[in-house]
Formats: structure tokens, C-alpha cells, sequence
């Protein structure tokens, strides 16, 4: 029993301490294992018949500095023996991911290319993912890969040979694809990232008063920058590996800087002294690294800078957790926009000390966070407009009412200077305008127009014997019978004292007499008591005077008046209580009316 176990034991053991080197659906052999490694420098180290077998098996991608080999720099070579064979109808292509600092690709012997270049004049360049074309021969049989690898004295453990990326062998169209492919979503978050701060920009420009909606753009601008670098999309557009990197560097040490300027201002809250005296080192570490003339500078900074903004990005979440417990929700979402970037970067330096292996998610963390932070603007953005809108609604309200109010006063005002006060009739102003009006009207239609001066009989009688209360109130009751037996196209007026005025437009005298006789009669039937109850009689008199034919010109109201004030005083002198008539060119005196 126990020679069939280790039978089926030591081949899985075997197996998985060789490493995996799977093949995936395509056709193409993932590299990513234990390779062969020997430090030194020896060019037959490259030929496929080299016996490596007493070399160090190690980790690719996997720094050699964290695998027990942190002291050895200058030149090392990796090794690994391909047992399979491809289709011959399609070349095969290698693609090798980073390697820091630079390298040359050898298969079976022969030096296929590299990145960077190797000393004597050596020049790094360990960001860049390169794609090898093997020659067609090699389809038909296995095949051996070499890596001859120069590393720089002085550097972290986690920078030396392969740190990321992929490893991997196959039909060259499959890996061209794979490589094209692969950094896709990180190129469309970059442009993302970059949209954002267009639209947060605009939204600065519509609130300039609002400076968290600038500092946002100015961070997205930054991550979409950084983030565009860690692609392998860069080196369409650049070439310069030291520009490339420094500039990355330096958006890594301002990065902090407008990042803890954007929240602070987002949150409404000053910034504290140790706050900006981080910022002010972050600054002077991103203007260390752009004045230093190669990446020495940049990669002794950068263990201090992730040490640093560590340690702020936890000091800043707690802040952000004290403001969230005590009621601010903006720190909540802000809050989990640094936790997750936090999270990552956290990770992304872990991957670069050699720590974990894995794909840098740094891309990732920033999308969390730029998300994040721009919903929080727009919601932001959007109360604030239905804040302006209800603002707006509510001034409109309240200017309507305002405006409201004033026509009211207005109309009142008007009332006052157009109106008695006590009878709420027209005045004398107002009436002799409308007798203007109405007499040059009439005088063009050349139609008939007439008027009725009434006085109350014994109006000072009413005023000794019952007061001057009951007096007023007699003017009231006729004002209103006046108003409510008069035509709509009449007007009453107070003329003064116990003296009204009635317009009657298109009458004749004789249409002019019935309505001063309806008049009359309705004055005599009005029941006003005195303080005691006791009825008091009242009557009144009635000067007509009217304009039947405008043969001899316009008429004057001073005249139509002179002529109806006649009329009255002989309806006075017949006795009171009656109607006194004068039409132009002729008069009617001593019509009675009954008592």
C-alpha cells in the first residue's frame, strides 16, 4: 500500500516544487516559475547544451534580492529549458515582463534583444514589457531560453531580475494579442481619469467659488497621469526611459500633496500645521527627484515616501473617521475612497520589495478613490443646484407676493387720491378727469351727454339736530344707493360737503331725468336712524344739465356744471326734493317729484 502512495506522491511533490508552467487555451506557455540562477558572467552560460543543473532554482517574476540573494549586483543569468513543440504554420514570439535594470533574451544560444543595455555603458530600463520574434526553426524542437541580467550596486532587495509582468511563450499572434489586450482596462481608466477632471473642471469654472471642485481635476489629472505611466502604452508615444520614470516618481510625491489639499477643502475644514508641513515635504521631494540628474535620488526617496504617506494616509482616515462619527457623510465617502487607494498602493509596495507576488493594483485603488470622490462632487453639485433652484423658487414667491402687496398698496393709494374716504365714491379730481374724457368722447361720437348735481335738503338740520355721526352716515347710504342705482356706464362722485356728482354718458334730457327721477325716489326711501333709533328723512335735489347737439363745439365741463348747479338752485327754490333740468339751448324747471 505504501509503494503505490509514494509512487503517486512524488511526482505531485516533484511537480509543484519545480513550479507550474501552464499553457493556457491559446496556445500559449506561461514562463512564470522556477528558473535556473547563477550569479557571474560567462557567455557560454547561453548555449542550449550548458549543464545548469547545479544552479540555484528561483522564482520568476520574483526579485533574486528577496530569495537569498539580496547581496549579489552586476551580472547574474536565468535559465529554463522549453520540453514542447508548436505548430509550424505560425512563427513563435516570447514576451518577458520587467526586469530590473536591464537585460539581454538569448534562446538556444542566440541573443534575440533585451531592454535597456548591459556595461560596459549600461542604461536601464526595467519598465518595459518586450515581445521577441524567434526564428521558425525553433518550432520543431525544445527549446532554451537565457536571461543575462545586470543589476546596479546599492538597490532594494525587491530590484533585481524579474519583479512583474508576464513571462510567457507561444504562437506569436496569440501573444501579440495578449500583450495588446492586457493593459486595456488600465489605458480606459487613465482616460477616464482624465475625462473627470475635465468635467470637475467645468464644474469649477460654473462654481469658482467652490475650490474642492479645481483641487479634484488637479488630482485627477495627476493619477491619470501616473497611472497612464505604469502602463506598457507609454512607450508608444515616449522613448526616454529616465524621463518616463522621473516623471512618475514625481507624480507619486504630488500626488499627496493635492490629494490632502483636495479633501481638507472638500470637507470645508482648515488645514492643520503638520498637514502642511507634509505637503512641504512631499514638495521638496518631487523637486529633489526633477533637479537630480538620474533615478538615484528618486529610488532612495521612494522608501522614505511610502513610509511617509503611509503614515499620513492613516493619519488623514483618522481624521476622516472623527468627522464621520460625528455626523460629517462627506468623510464617510471620502473615507473609503482613501481606505481603498491606501489598500492598494499598500500592496503595490509590498509587490515592489518583493513581498507578494502579483499584478500592481494601483490603477485600481485611484479608480475606487476618483470615483469615489467625483460622485460625492456631483451629489454635491447637484444639491447644490436644487439648493439654488429652491432659493430661486422661494425669492420668485416671495417677489410675487412682494409685488403683490405694492399693487395692493398701490391700489390703495390710488383709492385714496381717486376716492373719498367716507363714501368710497370718486372724488372731485378724479370725477372732473373722467368728465374731460368723457365729454371729448361724447363730442366725437357726437352723442348726448349728461350730468346730475345732487344735494342733500337739510343736510345742517341732520347735522345740529342728530350729529355729525348720523350725518356721515347719511352720506354713506347715499353714496351707496348712488352707486347701486346709477348704470355701468355712470360714474358717482362726492362733489364736496352733502354734494354728489352722477356722469351720465349718452343721455339725453329726457333719459337724463328718469334716472335723476329713479335717483330721487331711491334717496327718499333710505331708512338711516339716529343714535336713539328714531328714522331720519332725508331727501334730496337734483340740478340735470345735458348736451344734446354739438353744432356750436365741444362743450366745457365748467360750463355743464355752471348749468346743472343752476338747475339746482331752482329745484331748491320749487322746494326741495325735486329735479331741475338744463339742456343746452333750453331749460325745464319746477318738475316735483312726490313726497
Amino acid at each position: 500500500m505504501a509503494q503505490p502512495l509514494r509512487t503517486l506522491i512524488i511526482p505531485i511533490a516533484a511537480l509543484l516544487l519545480s513550479g507550474c508552467h501552464a499553457t493556457h487555451a491559446d496556445g500559449v506557455h506561461s514562463l512564470a516559475g522556477l528558473w535556473a540562477f547563477h550569479p557571474g558572467d560567462d557567455p557560454r552560460w547561453a548555449a542550449p547544451g550548458f549543464d545548469d543543473s547545479s544552479w540555484a532554482r528561483l522564482r520568476v517574476p520574483l526579485s533574486w534580492g528577496v530569495q537569498g540573494y539580496q547581496n549579489v549586483s552586476g551580472i547574474a543569468w536565468y535559465r529554463i529549458r522549453i520540453n514542447r513543440t508548436w505548430p509550424s504554420d505560425q512563427p513563435l514570439g516570447v514576451r518577458i515582463g520587467k526586469i530590473d535594470a536591464a537585460y539581454e533574451l538569448y534562446v538556444d544560444g542566440v541573443k534575440l534583444g533585451g531592454a535597456g543595455h548591459l556595461p560596459p555603458q549600461p542604461r536601464e530600463d526595467y519598465d518595459r514589457h518586450v515581445t521577441c520574434v524567434l526564428p521558425h526553426t525553433f518550432t520543431f524542437r525544445p527549446i532554451t531560453l537565457a536571461l543575462r541580467v545586470w543589476r546596479p550596486a546599492a538597490r532594494h532587495p525587491g530590484e533585481a531580475g524579474p519583479t512583474s509582468g508576464p513571462f510567457e511563450i507561444g504562437p506569436l499572434p496569440a501573444v501579440i494579442e495578449r500583450a495588446n489586450v492586457s493593459e486595456v482596462d488600465r489605458l480606459v481608466l487613465s482616460s477616464i481619469f482624465l475625462v473627470a477632471a475635465l468635467y470637475m473642471f467645468g464644474l469649477w469654472l460654473l462654481r469658482p467659488k467652490s475650490p474642492e471642485y479645481a483641487w479634484f481635476a488637479a488630482v485627477a489629472v495627476v493619477v491619470g497621469g501616473y497611472s497612464f505611466l505604469l502602463t506598457q502604452w507609454k512607450y508608444a508615444l515616449f522613448s526616454d526611459f529616465l524621463a518616463m520614470k522621473k516623471t512618475e516618481h514625481i507624480l507619486l510625491h504630488i500626488t499627496p500633496i493635492l490629494l490632502f489639499q483636495f479633501v481638507w477643502a472638500f470637507l470645508g475644514r482648515p488645514r492643520p500645521r503638520w498637514l502642511r508641513l507634509l505637503q512641504m515635504v512631499f514638495g521638496a521631494g518631487a523637486l529633489a527627484v526633477a533637479l537630480s540628474p538620474g533615478l538615484e535620488v528618486a529610488l532612495f526617496l521612494l522608501p522614505i515616501l511610502e513610509i511617509v504617506a503611509a503614515g499620513a494616509a492613516f493619519a488623514c482616515l483618522g481624521c476622516l473617521g472623527y468627522w464621520a462619527y460625528h455626523g460629517d457623510r462627506d468623510a464617510v465617502s471620502v473615507g473609503v475612497g482613501i481606505l481603498a487607494l491606501t489598500i492598494a498602493m499598500t500592496r503595490d509596495t509590498l509587490i515592489d520589495r518583493g513581498a507578494i507576488v502579483g499584478p500592481t493594483c494601483a490603477t485600481y485603488g485611484f479608480t475606487v478613490m476618483v470615483v469615489g470622490l467625483a460622485l460625492s462632487l456631483a451629489i454635491r453639485f447637484h444639491n447644490a443646484v436644487e439648493g439654488l433652484d429652491a432659493m430661486s423658487r422661494e425669492l420668485e414667491g416671495r417677489v410675487r407676493k412682494r409685488t403683490a402687496e405694492l399693487a395692493e398698496a398701490y391700489r390703495r393709494m390710488e383709492d385714496l387720491a381717486l376716492r373719498d374716504p367716507l363714501t368710497n365714491l370718486l372724488n372731485r379730481r378724479s370725477i372732473v378727469e373722467r368728465a374731460s374724457a368723457g365729454l371729448a368722447l361724447a363730442c366725437r361720437r357726437q352723442s348726448p351727454y349728461g350730468v346730475a348735481l345732487i344735494d342733500v335738503d337739510r343736510f345742517k338740520a341732520i347735522n345740529d339736530t342728530y350729529g355729525h355721526a348720523a350725518g356721515d352716515r347719511v352720506l354713506v347710504a347715499i353714496a351707496q344707493t348712488l352707486a347701486s342705482e346709477t348704470r355701468i356706464s355712470d360714474d358717482a362722485a362726492r362733489w364736496g360737503g352733502e354734494e354728489f356728482l352722477v356722469l351720465l354718458p349718452d343721455s339725453d334730457g329726457p333719459a337724463a331725468w328718469l334716472v335723476c327721477e329713479r335717483l330721487r325716489a331711491a334717496i327718499a326711501e333710505i331708512g338711516v336712524c339716529d343714535d336713539d333709533g328714531e328714522p331720519i328723512r332725508v331727501t334730496a335735489s337734483l340740478g340735470v344739465a345735458s348736451v344734446e347737439s354739438w353744432v356750436d363745439g365741444p362743450a366745457l365741463f365748467d360750463d355743464l356744471m355752471r348749468r346743472a348747479d343752476y338747475a339746482l338752485y331752482a329745484a331748491k327754490q320749487d322746494g326741495r326734493n325735486r329735479i331741475s333740468a338744463h339742456v343746452r339751448g333750453r331749460e325745464t324747471t319746477g318738475a316735483r317729484a312726490l313726497d
